[in-house]
Formats: C-alpha cells, sequence, structure tokens
C-alpha cells in the first residue's frame, strides 16, 4: 500500500546528513533493533558465505517496520565526503543483497522477480509511480516524487534490489545487458528505469 504524502516522511527538512540519521536510528529502539538484525544478516566477514535470502528478509523488514520518518532518513542521509559515501553505500546497502561474482542478465533477474510474489507486486509499483514520462517538467507522470521514493525503497530487499552506484546518487540494479542478444533494447529499457529515468532523478533531488 502508497502511503499518503504526510506519512512518507521524506520532505526536505526532514533530510539529515548521514552521522546524524545513524544516530537518530541508534536512539530509537526500534530502528536499532531492526538496523541491528540486518547487519547480523547481511554484514558478513569476507570468508562466510553470504545468505542472500535471510540479508533480503532482514531488509524488507527493516524498511517495513521501523517509522518511515528514520528508515528513509537512514536510505537518503546526505553526505559530504567521499569516506561518507562509501559508507553509505556498503552499509546501508550490504552487498549481501544484491551483489554476486558476475553480474547476471538484468532480463534473468526480471524473470526471478516475477516469479517472486513480494519482487512482483513491489516492481509495479515502481513502474506505476516512477514511470518516466518526457511531456511533463517533473519527469513523473504522477508527478509525486513521495510515492515515487516509497516505491524506490519498497524493491529494497527483493533480487532487484537496487543500490548507490559508487559513490554518485545514482543507483542501479546488480545487473549487466551484457548478453541479451535480440533482446537488447528490452533489457536496456528496464535498466534504464533506474539509470536513465528523470522521474526517480528528480525525485532524489528533491530531497
Amino acid at each position: 500500500t502508497v502511503p499518503t504524502e504526510g506519512e512518507t516522511g521524506l520532505a526536505a527538512d526532514d533530510r539529515m546528513d548521514c552521522v546524524e540519521a545513524t544516530s537518530a536510528c541508534n536512539k530509537n529502539a526500534s530502528c536499532q533493533s531492526h538496523r541491528t538484525e540486518f547487519f547480523m544478516k547481511c554484514m558478513r566477514p569476507s570468508e562466510s558465505p553470504c545468505d542472500r535470502e535471510s540479508c533480503h528478509v532482514a531488509l524488507r523488514r527493516f524498511y517495513d517496520n521501523v517509522a518511515v520518518v528514520r528508515s528513509r532518513s537512514l536510505l537518503f542521509c546526505t553526505c559530504s565526503t567521499e569516506n561518507c559515501e562509501d559508507r553509505r553505500r556498503l552499509t546501508i546497502m550490504p552487498e549481501c543483497s544484491y551483489k554476486q561474482k558476475e553480474r547476471p542478465n538484468c532480463l534473468n533477474v526480471h524473470a526471478k522477480c516475477l516469479h517472486d510474489r513480494v519482487c512482483r507486486s513491489r516492481l509495479d509499483d515502481f513502474r506505476m509511480n516512477c514511470a518516466p514520462v518526457s511531456y511533463c517538467r517533473a519527469g513523473c507522470e504522477t508527478e509525486n516524487y513521495k510515492r515515487c521514493l516509497y516505491a524506490y525503497t519498497g524493491l529494497i530487499g527483493t533480487v532487484m534490489t537496487p543500490n548507490y552506484i559508487n559513490t554518485s546518487l545514482a543507483v542501479s540494479p546488480w545487473c549487466t545487458c551484457d548478453g541479451s542478444g535480440n533482446k537488447l533494447d528490452q533489457c536496456q529499457y528496464l535498466l534504464g528505469l533506474f539509470t536513465d529515468n528523470p522521474c526517480l532523478s528528480e525525485s532524489h533531488s528533491s530531497l
């Protein structure tokens, strides 16, 4: 269910820097408890195998159960240094949740998503609320940035989990269009919903 604007907690004046957001989470029992859970499930030593399914469940519990203003403040926190951006990329969205030895083809990832009830529903929500349009200056068909950001967040903890690319604000799922053959256009369109989507970009910029 998509919340109303008042429930999203993503107003620009609510946005914190990452130190403040982490501190606020640690001072809240629910936020700290759920964050500790996904750290335990997702942040394993390099020699330990990653249980991606358990990591995904813990991430979904965090974003589904922690107060929106705290969980989204942590996800969309601001950084002023490259080290902070690295920590944001690696700890708020642990590599276990999305990264594999080799990038799979995006169409294969999409097919897995369609066979999973939760992922399929949340991807549909993302496509509806983050649909890019060229005729609208805002970039979004719904012209509701908060709904787009909420739908984007809903994909976290699924096989389509997106993350920041390097230290930029650009995001992408962990997949590639290499080897798509005659379905290259279809694959590039799917990947472009994250990497070349003015609605999603404007939604991030609106914070």
